[in-house]
C-alpha cells in the first residue's frame, strides 16, 4: 500500500522589512495640524479657533488623545466654502438702499 505524504503549508506572511513596506498612500497628509499652527495659518487666535469649534462652525477636527487635530486639505475645503466669491454670490446678493437720506427740517414748527 502507498503512503500518503502531508505536507504543512504555513500561510504567515514573513514579517516585511522597513525597506519593503508599501509608502503611504498619496492622498493622506504628511501629518495633521496642531490647534495652535491651524490657528495660525488661518491668521485666528487660538480662543477664536476654540469657539468656531464650539458652534459646530470652523474647519473639520479630530480628538486625537486629548489634543485637537486638523487635516490640512479640510482646512483648504473650509476656507474655499466660506470664501467670497462674486459669481457665487450673486443668488444670495441682497441690495441694500445706500442713497442718503432725505434732509431733516430743522427749527420749530
Amino acid at each position: 500500500m502507498a503512503q500518503i505524504r502531508i505536507e504543512r503549508v504555513d500561510r504567515v506572511r514573513p514579517p516585511q522589512r522597513h525597506d519593503q513596506r508599501r509608502p503611504p498612500s498619496p492622498s493622506l497628509p504628511d501629518r495633521l495640524w496642531t490647534h495652535e499652527e491651524t490657528a495660525a495659518f488661518l491668521g485666528l487666535s487660538t480662543a477664536t479657533l476654540h469657539d468656531l469649534n464650539y458652534k459646530r462652525t470652523g474647519p473639520r477636527s479630530f480628538k486625537v488623545g486629548r489634543y485637537r487635530r486638523y487635516d490640512p486639505r479640510d482646512v483648504q475645503a473650509w476656507l474655499d466654502d466660506h470664501a467670497s466669491d462674486v459669481d457665487r454670490d450673486e443668488s444670495r446678493r441682497v441690495v441694500h438702499n445706500l442713497s442718503p437720506a432725505p434732509p431733516r427740517a430743522v427749527g420749530r414748527a
